[in-house]
């Protein structure tokens, strides 16, 4: 019962495939149908847009019939494809043509159409009035101004549409049975298929002008026989000229059955066969053990504890295996993630006695530099070495915040800040220190210029001379940092301002912001940042 809707199924599925593969079939055909009337569309659409051309000048040209003939002459002689060209005036008296000579075109089917029905016309003549030869005619109105005064008219033979032009682009295992052009109105032009023509009693039932109608489909009907084929119809000049392609159905029979006695027939012999032994096999030689062995691989994966279970009698010595394979692999898995463990605790100690040495050599660095500063003489000495103080002891809170922080992945910006004015000594004595700042983390990539573009703005001002604010707020996705520090000395300023701001502007760069600068009313400097926090991402564990 349980494998009765899988062959409900399973007949469903084979029914949908046969008609999807009917479907397939028809869209194949299409595509094979445009690339045998590629040619044809080419010959058509040069002849249009000659036509169309033509058309556009021949107003010039009918002046003088005989240089108007020569025209033309001259035309099909650049034009191999085309065996006639002409003017026809709307009295029907060609005198502008290639033939030579004037011609009366009164009589002709296509002047009564054309007289009353000025259009772009694509029609045939099995007996060309001038070539003597199954002709296309391709014909354009003539307009002079708004008044129609006649049509251009060129002629395709058909010898360049038939047979030898379309057989070498269809493979011999996909040979079209008829291959036949039309127009809009249903008429047909050419005939070029890959076998002998006999007639169209192949085409389908359904009328010409109605298929130009739908446009470009695949589909299977009856042709006028009643014998099923398939019919793929594809433009060859949009809303003008059509292509149709009459293909064979495919045998389709297994094993001497009809394909839908097949797929009703197979997977009900199936089903009988299978029900018999089916349910037995199924529980006692996989389902029981596979439940068994998801019930220890489900506690495993909840608790990470193995339980012994001693096997039970007559179980396939596959399943043993495996219940033997994963006891195996769990205890690898861990002693693995046990070695892992202790691996990641040692890196952990590892960074942080490289942080904690890396500050204190920095810090021994500054130390250093302050006994510099102290024995040099020079003012402007003294201010360069402060200021690269204030550098070496911004890297050293990084170093300071990264060993004291729990993954060393991000610095907590806030606490960074801080202890940037505090080696400053911004806050202390005489000087004032305004803090808004929110909770914002940054990798290490970005705390380092962070640090050195904020001690280096800080440092233009001179504390005792007003209040210092820094401010770091969220603004949407990313942040904003604002610093206002007390104007600084001019003499100072103009030493040190450009190349400081330089500095800063190469800092900003690499935060991903570009700072803004002003001066406020009582003469302190703002800078302004926008910049978009990293995310910090935990190390890939190094196994």
């Amino acid at each position: 019962m349980v494998l009765l809707p899988l062959g409900l199924i399973a007949v469903v599925q084979t029914r949908e495939y046969e008609r999807e593969s009917l479907r397939r079939s028809e869209l194949a055909l299409l595509a094979l149908t445009e690339r045998a009337t590629a040619s044809e569309s080419v010959l058509i659409e040069n002849a249009v847009g000659a036509a169309s051309g033509l058309s556009s000048v021949i107003d010039l040209l009918d002046e003088d019939p005989a240089v108007c003939s020569e025209r033309m002459v001259d035309f099909l002689r650049d034009s191999p494809e085309f065996v006639f060209a002409g003017f026809v005036p709307l009295d029907g008296q060609m005198v502008c043509s290639s033939a030579g000579r004037p011609l009366d075109m009164t009589m002709s089917s296509l002047y009564e159409t054309l007289s009353e029905e000025p259009r772009r016309q694509v029609t045939a003549s099995a007996d060309g009035a001038i070539s003597g030869e199954w002709v296309i005619v391709v014909t354009e109105p003539v307009f002079d101004g708004e008044e129609y005064i006649g049509w251009v008219s060129i002629s395709i033979p058909h010898r360049l549409l038939g047979r030898e032009q379309t057989e070498p682009l269809v493979s011999n295992q996909s040979r079209p049975m008829q291959m036949v052009t039309f127009n809009a109105r249903g008429e047909v032009l050419s005939r070029a298929a890959g076998m002998a023509q006999s007639g169209l009693e192949d085409l389908p039932e359904q009328p010409l002008e109605a298929l130009a109608a739908e446009g470009a489909r695949a589909f299977t009907a009856r042709n006028r026989e009643g014998e099923r084929r398939i019919y793929a119809v594809t433009p060859v000049v949009p809303d003008t000229v059509f292509a149709l392609g009459v293909w064979d159905i495919e045998d389709r029979t297994l094993g001497g059955l009809p394909s839908g006695l097949a797929a009703v027939l197979f997977p009900a012999i199936m089903w009988i066969a299978s029900l018999a032994v089916g349910s037995l096999a199924m529980h006692w030689l996989v389902i029981v053990h596979v439940q068994r062995l998801q019930q220890k691989m489900r506690s495993f994966g909840r608790s990470r504890r193995l339980v012994e279970t001693p096997a039970r009698a007559g179980i396939p010595s596959e399943f043993r295996e495996m219940d033997a394979e994963f006891m195996a692999m769990a205890e690898n898995v861990m002693r693995d993630e046990a070695q892992l463990e202790n691996a990641v605790r040692e890196k952990n100690i590892l960074l942080k006695e490289i942080h904690h040495r890396v500050k204190n050599n920095l810090q021994l660095l500054s130390s250093i530099t302050s006994m510099k500063r102290r024995k040099v003489q020079s003012d402007e000495a003294r201010t360069v070495l402060s200021r690269l103080q204030d550098r070496i002891l911004s890297l050293a809170a990084i170093h300071r915040n990264l060993y004291q922080s729990e993954d060393m992945s991000a610095v907590n910006a806030g606490q960074l800040i801080h202890d940037i004015t505090t080696q400053q000594g911004i806050g202390r004595g005489g000087g004032k220190l305004d803090l808004d700042i929110d909770e914002v983390f940054l990798v290490p990539p970005q705390a380092v210029p962070f640090s050195l573009m904020l001690a280096e703005t800080l440092s233009y001002g001179r504390p005792e001379e007003g209040e210092v604010i820094v401010s770091l707020k969220w603004q949407g996705e990313g942040v904003r940092l604002t610093v206002v520090s007390p104007p600084p000395g001019q003499e100072e300023f103009e030493e040190l301002g450009l190349i400081g701001d330089h500095f800063i502007d190469a800092l900003a760069d690499q935060l991903g912001g570009r700072p803004e600068r002003d001066f406020l009313d009582d003469g302190r400097r703002r800078l302004t940042l926008d910049f978009v926090p990293l995310e910090a991402l935990p190390d890939t564990l190094d196994y």
